[in-house]
């Protein structure tokens, strides 16, 4: 297009062909290929130059018209966290709601004050079906094996034992796991947890006193009595912060937390930027993969 509109206006290849920085042969090579593309010779010699046929004005009228839409399509989208309206649609759950994405919230909101952050709450951390419309991201423990996803390791966290202080003295053994009354959290009513086949490795039974749906009833139903919920310990920054906690002595092995998205997201540079201010926030690793 660009080339043909510069024939037209300069009337020579020559011309063209310094006007656009390519040689003259490509110039002429791509002339070759328009009249081929037209079924028309588009230019015609005319004394010392070249005049537009009907056929070659006509294209040329049309590229005017089209081109600068292409050039806006072609030219990278850019991204102003400091002006932008989007929306930006999570997945979650409710650790990383209080663990994570309450903590970047204030922060993203001085950076960003009219974006708006859509949380959706999920049951199951392995839900990736709305990735591919429905949400930018999800964070979850676990890895997808979907294909066409892309994700990247935030955090490692350790376990700890979750207590209120002015109720027990600190469950620093499997023997004070033993005897303490436990409070879990379980949607469909499954208690045989990670923390369960631990204590059972042990010889352990643990004592259950309370099981609730979603780890944000916990404090309140807490709070006040001997129970003690073994959680990640980054939830002691924010939703129990309230209550003291100890490392569990249970050989847990950390828990990761991946920011997982679809690989059609990858070159938007919104989401880009939302990735990588998450990213630097945790610790994350520099790697995507």
């Amino acid at each position: 297009m660009r080339l043909l509109l510069a024939l037209k206006d300069l009337g020579t290849v020559s011309r063209a062909a310094e006007q656009l920085e390519i040689s003259q042969s490509s110039a002429s090579y791509g002339l070759e290929k328009l009249r081929r593309a037209f079924s028309d010779p588009l230019f015609v010699r005319q004394g010392a130059g070249m005049a537009a046929t009907a056929r070659g004005d006509e294209a040329a009228a049309y590229c005017a018209d089209m081109l600068p839409g292409f050039e806006a399509l072609a030219t990278p989208a850019r991204f102003d966290p400091a002006t932008s309206t989007r929306t930006f649609r999570i997945a979650a759950t409710a650790y990383e709601i209080f663990g994570l994405l309450a903590d970047r919230h204030q922060a993203l909101r001085q950076e960003a004050p009219r974006i708006v952050l859509h949380v959706d709450d999920i049951d199951n951390p392995n839900a990736v079906e709305k990735l591919h419309g429905q949400w930018d991201m999800l964070f979850s423990p676990y890895v997808p094996e979907t294909g066409g996803l892309k994700q990247r390791k935030l955090f490692e966290d350790s376990y700890a034992i979750f207590f209120d202080p002015e109720q027990i003295e600190p469950p620093n053994s499997i023997e004070a796991i033993a005897t303490a009354q436990h409070a879990v959290v379980s949607r469909d009513g499954n208690t045989r947890t990670n923390v369960q086949r631990a204590l059972e490795a042990r010889g352990v039974n643990r004592r259950i006193g309370l099981i609730v749906s979603s780890f944000e009833h916990l404090p309140t139903m807490m709070r006040g009595t001997p129970l003690v919920a073994t959680l990640p310990q980054r939830f002691a920054n924010g939703l129990f912060q309230d209550f003291a906690h100890v490392p569990a002595p249970l050989g847990l092995p950390n828990l990761s937390l991946y920011m997982v998205w679809s690989g059609a997201h990858d070159p938007d540079p919104g989401h880009r930027w939302l990735r990588n201010f998450l990213a630097q926030r945790t610790g994350a690793t520099s790697g995507e993969a």
